[in-house]
């Protein structure tokens, strides 16, 4: 059982929430983030132009030029970024739209004596685009090489050109590292591809404004920075953060004398992301029942402190947690991978003594008896 619970103030809220606390933050949360993020400036970014998507390895394309066959076909990009067609060769594809690889597969044929210049007519769609893998680094969950674009097996028509490709997309990707964490800067995501960097704002995905959301290449690099404090209203779905969250639950208690007649199952460890502490030991059937016996109740927190690596025990009376006006000070947001305990009130303890006592007693009666 741990020790004594400390009951801080709200000044005191970063000491006693430690998995709220970034890397090199002397605060816990940034001024005004408990709003709905109108502070953050909008994004500049065109609400109607949406950037044509760059060829990777493993797409396939449809390749046709006007009135002859020999060069005609689906093909797939290889893994060094070229094409393979028969007769020409191996054209360098992956990073150019399919726009720009048909000039490039006209100037090709072109140039190695197939047509003129003048009558030259080549079609290039894409058939179906691949999964990719790219890299995310910084102030997210899961930090590395993060594989976008997978889906399930389709079938495709021969003749059916087009397809979709919602994982192509710098939100997909960070989303595919498992999320922003909450102290993330979103004014300064940096999309790196080669030796050129850009720095993009994803303020948008929370404010409503318009989102940059630049296509995205195998080889590709994000690196998310931290803003230093936590940005509370990121603490919740969307399409950068997790949709959800698994947490570990543990309610031994009596009358339930295991987590199943406690009503702990997999819909009750997998709960929102934007989830606090209270609404976890609701879910783990910590809060409720005979007030004189149940009030002193305590939860217990066990989490890893993004600082140093360590895990760190947090202890808070479920009575606080309910009646508190500074409830939030002392309820931090549950994290992934989190750990919630219940323990019982003293009175529940006592009254189980007694029980035990009162057995014990019954069996040595008993024994004397025979």
């Amino acid at each position: 059982m741990p020790g004594p619970m400390v009951e801080p103030g709200p000044e005191l809220s970063n000491a006693y929430m430690p998995q709220n606390r970034p890397p090199g933050a002397e605060w816990n949360a940034c001024p005004g983030s408990g709003g709905v993020g109108t502070d953050m400036p909008a994004s500049t970014a065109s609400l109607h132009r949406i950037p044509s998507v760059p060829l990777s390895p493993g797409d396939e394309v449809d390749v046709r030029v006007y009135n002859d066959t020999s060069f005609t076909g689906v093909f797939s990009v290889n893994m060094d970024g070229t094409l393979t067609v028969p007769y020409l060769k191996d054209l360098k594809v992956a990073g150019l739209t399919t726009d720009e690889a048909e000039k490039r597969f006209a100037r090709a044929l072109v140039d190695a004596g197939f047509y003129p210049s003048t009558s030259v007519r080549v079609s290039i769609k894409p058939k179906r685009w691949a999964p990719i893998q790219i890299s995310v680094a910084g102030a997210v969950f899961q930090p590395g090489r993060a594989l976008v674009g997978e889906r399930k097996p389709e079938i495709v028509g021969e003749d059916q050109l087009g397809d979709s490709t919602p994982g192509r997309y710098l939100s997909y990707a960070i989303k595919g590292a498992g999320g922003i964490r909450p102290y993330a800067d979103l004014r300064h995501v940096q999309f790196i591809r080669g030796q050129h960097t850009r720095t993009i704002d994803l303020t948008g995905v929370f404010t409503g404004a318009a989102v940059d959301d630049p296509p995205i290449i195998f080889g590709d690099r994000v690196v998310v920075p931290s803003s230093g404090c936590i940005q509370s209203n990121y603490i919740r779905p969307s399409q950068i953060t997790p949709p959800g969250i698994r947490v570990f639950l543990s309610n031994l208690t009596v009358p339930a004398a295991g987590n199943a007649q406690s009503a702990v199952t997999t819909q009750a460890t997998n709960v929102p992301y934007g989830t606090r502490l209270l609404q976890g030991a609701i879910s783990a059937n910590c809060v409720g029942g005979t007030r004189t016996v149940n009030a002193a109740r305590s939860v217990v927190l066990v989490t890893r402190n993004p600082i140093t690596g360590e895990t760190e025990v947090v202890e808070r009376s479920i009575e606080a947690l309910v009646t508190e006006k500074y409830r939030d000070a002392v309820n931090p947001y549950l994290m992934p991978g989190d750990g919630l305990a219940c323990y019982d009130s003293a009175v529940t303890n006592g009254r189980q003594v007694a029980g035990t006592i009162s057995e014990i007693l019954a069996t040595y009666v008993i024994a004397r008896g025979l």
